[in-house]
């Protein structure tokens, strides 16, 4: 239990964009020109990751209608591994976290120069140290896609690891435009431009669909490239390279020009910003370790389980990450550019405030969806995948996993911003140690759950983690700030889970109501007519459950609810003049 006592000072007055119940909350004022600049950034991240997930459930639905969720669908999903764990021993989203606070100070302090030396300092041993790791993935791919895939070398399934290992030489120079792009992707943060930086994931995903659909199968281009039953999988494997060149390289690369950006070849190990870096990475990939993890753990266990379980586990999640993506991972993008601002300057009432809002206005947004995906978790997974390959038993296999999925995707929204809170105090340490405990909870309950819950038990285990990283992260952080008015965070979580809990009930009714309505044949069916259905089910009892979950929260009275009718209200005054 919070303790009010223990919060810091919290002024309706002076902030009146946060309205505290206890500091008075009708007062009302204009919001500061921060939260309208944290608004804006919010609006356009959002905006960009609604866009980008949406290709990312394309190229998904791509991927399901062409392999289906079988032993080739699963070595599509395994050839991402050794990349992945690459990504995760050197985490650019590490990169991102670090590099951004020690360049904005540089800027904040007026001095441009260093900036750009310590940015081309970052850049050429980040590009060194990356290529070397590449190199050294595509020499011994073998050994290592064994080693990744436990359940299939014991097995002796040598097909699915020879085209594994196949595929991951293909996809795993994409990580050299990954890390690098992300250092491109910081400086555009540090100046707030959120364009460019937006549109790579965007291209990325375009180009993994362009890439599946016109050569995984026989059609001319592929005849003339010499293959004329088509590259199957490696079309969307060589999708994805194009796709991340273009989209985190080129792009970005063009977005740091156009800011005046100045890279020359460099390696200066007495740059105080590079010691600054290197003290602070090591502790963030550790505590980045658990979001990123989490997967190639489930899909580790998995190769002991039916063939198509890593497909499963890999199609669930993509759902699940689909309002993470847009709501939560977006919003703490954008927020976090000003947050490290707010601590360079040491303003930490305003750090307090920053926080305070991000976590309340991120969980109002995601416990309900966490609710309608639970409730629709059948026929959302229907529209999307039950296509092609992708069958009807398929789908209510993979429902049941989504179901486990999205009990914690409230919990993992949180976490990104506390983490950032973190990370914008220079505090490593902390997240550090509490990330790496619930890692090794993580994979105990992993073990301990997969073998009388299968699959279903691999994605509880992460939802019951990322629960357990978010609370922990946030007494953590409170405690560090000297208070984060940790009561009113509760009160508007409560009322939140509430209204959610309220509208999920009707929200299950017309689903059943809706689909015996258009009866259980039509709605198997992956023909259009089934694919029609399904969207009706979807988009009405969705539709439906956000207007009344708006409903309930102003009948509340919660603070959410006003805050966002005040913004709302503000654009409209704004237009009219």
């Amino acid at each position: 239990m919070v303790d009010p006592s223990s919060e810091g000072p919290f002024d309706a007055q002076t902030d009146p964009v946060l309205y505290d119940a206890e500091a008075g909350a009708a007062q009302k004022g204009r919001p500061t020109s921060t939260t309208r600049a944290v608004a804006s950034a919010g609006l356009i991240t959002i905006a960009a990751a609604l866009i980008s997930r949406l290709l990312g459930m394309g190229r998904e639905i791509a991927i399901a209608h062409n392999l289906g969720q079988n032993a080739l669908a699963d070595v599509y999903k395994q050839a991402f591994m050794v990349p992945d764990i690459l990504f995760i021993l050197l985490s650019s989203g590490a990169l991102v976290t670090v590099f951004m606070p020690v360049f904005t100070g540089y800027l904040e302090q007026g001095d441009e120069k260093r900036a750009w030396h310590f940015f081309s300092n970052v850049v050429t041993i980040v590009a060194l140290v990356i290529c070397a790791c590449v190199v050294a993935g595509e020499v011994f791919v073998h050994p290592l896609t064994r080693l990744l895939n436990p359940g299939w070398t014991e097995n002796k399934l040598e097909w699915q690891l020879l085209e594994t290992a196949r595929l991951t030489r293909i996809v795993l120079p994409t990580q050299f435009c990954f890390f690098v792009g992300s250092i491109l992707i910081s400086v555009q943060y540090a100046f707030k431009r959120f364009k460019l930086p937006s549109a790579g994931s965007m291209v990325y995903n375009a180009f993994i669909i362009a890439g599946g659909l016109s050569l995984s199968g026989a059609n001319p281009i592929t005849r003339a490239l010499g293959y004329p039953g088509g590259l199957g999988a490696a079309g969307f494997s060589w999708g994805a390279l194009v796709g991340a060149v273009v989209g985190n390289l080129v792009i970005q690369g063009i977005g740091v020009w156009r800011l005046g950006g100045r890279y020359r070849p460099v390696i200066d190990w007495n740059d105080p910003g590079l010691r600054t870096f290197g003290r602070l990475i090591v502790p963030i990939i550790f505590t980045l370790s658990l979001p990123l993890l989490d997967m190639q753990v489930n899909k580790l266990f998995a190769t002991f389980l039916k063939e198509g379980s890593v497909a499963s586990l890999d199609y669930a999640n993509r759902l699940m990450q689909l309002p993470l993506g847009i709501l939560a991972q977006a919003s703490a993008v954008a927020i976090y550019p000003f947050i490290a601002t707010q601590a360079a300057r040491n303003d930490m009432v305003s750090l307090r405030r920053s926080l305070n809002m991000a976590v309340r206005t991120i969980t109002a947004m995601t416990v309900p969806a966490s609710a309608l995906l639970i409730v629709l978790a059948e026929p959302v997974v229907r529209l999307v995948y039950q296509h092609g390959k992708f069958t009807a038993s398929d789908t209510r296999f993979t429902a049941s996993v989504l179901v486990c999925y999205s009990l914690g995707i409230a919990a993992w929204s949180a976490q990104t911003v506390l983490a950032r809170g973190f990370y914008a105090l220079q505090d490593t340490k902390t997240p550090m140690i509490t990330g790496t405990y619930v890692t090794g909870i993580f994979v105990l309950m992993n073990a301990a759950l997969v073998g009388p819950f299968k699959d279903q038990g691999l994605a509880m285990s992460t939802s019951i983690a990322a629960t357990i990283l978010a609370l922990w992260l946030f007494f953590r952080l409170q405690k560090r700030l000297g208070g984060m008015n940790g009561a009113l965070i509760m009160r508007s979580f409560v009322k939140v889970c509430a209204a959610s809990a309220v509208m999920a009930v009707p929200v299950y009714l017309m689903r059943l109501g809706l689909s015996h309505w258009f009866t259980p044949t039509a709605i198997d069916s992956t023909t259009a007519m089934g694919t029609g259905a399904a969207s009706a089910v979807v988009f009405l009892c969705a539709a439906f459950g956000i207007v009344l979950y708006v409903i309930l929260l102003w009948v509340m009275r919660a603070e959410e609810a006003r805050f966002f009718y005040d913004r709302l209200l503000a654009r409209k005054q704004t237009a009219q003049r």
